[in-house]
């Protein structure tokens, strides 16, 4: 497992440029007290991203046929790629609530960075889910077809908003909203995390059977 850590590190490490540009985006973002929370979102989604798009870089040229007459089995390989998402998403998740809560704090934006941060945390659990969505995705289909698959996928969800949204289904919808904001929100809170968990918990037992029956 950590042999399986250190190899996504060092090839984090050669993606100097890519790390760069992040850099500064992010800054620009945090920089911008409109746009600071989004700065936060962009940083742990898009490390969250990098982190499933290094399964393609791994089979790039056959390279899993080699990858796997290591010691390890591909129950670790698929733990380890859930791992390391949710270190790097959650390290840029840290480090760019720290530049923006020091920003805010000393710009006097008059921002509430109690409120700031509260929502900055719902973009922890939606690294989550991204991650445990994506992941089964790309371990089944690679990069290019997942590409397609995620592209439906998005369509599929956009046809059922619109659905819902309209005609007598947004009275329904409104009185689930409703119904939403008079709970708890720390019990709220904690439901969708439990639920979020959840998910994850499926996504990776689900991947892991994916890649033992893969053919390398």
């Amino acid at each position: 497992m950590r042999g399986l850590l250190l190899m996504d590190f060092k090839f984090l490490k050669r993606q100097t440029k890519f790390l760069v540009i992040v850099g500064l985006l992010v800054f620009v973002f945090l920089f911008n007290k409109d746009m600071s929370s989004f700065g936060v979102a962009y940083a742990t989604m898009l490390f969250g991203i990098f982190a499933v798009n290094s399964i393609y870089y791994d089979e790039a040229n056959n390279g899993n046929a080699f990858l796997f007459t290591l010691p390890f089995s591909r129950k670790e390989y698929v733990f380890s790629k859930y791992l390391f998402g949710m270190i790097i998403g959650g390290g840029a998740w840290i480090l760019s609530n720290l530049i923006g809560i020091g920003y805010l704090s000393m710009a006097n934006t008059g921002i509430n960075i109690a409120e700031w941060f509260a929502i900055n945390v719902v973009y922890l659990i939606l690294l989550l889910v991204m991650l445990s969505f994506m992941f089964p995705i790309q371990f089944k289909f690679g990069m290019e077809k997942s590409r397609l698959v995620m592209l439906i996928l998005v369509v599929l969800v956009f046809m059922l908003m619109n659905a819902l949204t309209g005609g007598d289904h947004m009275d329904q919808l409104n009185e689930g909203m409703a119904f939403l904001e008079r709970i708890n929100p720390v019990v709220l809170f904690g439901g969708a995390l439990v639920a979020v968990l959840a998910f994850t918990g499926v996504s990776v037992v689900l991947s892991m059977r994916i890649v033992e029956k893969k053919q390398m």
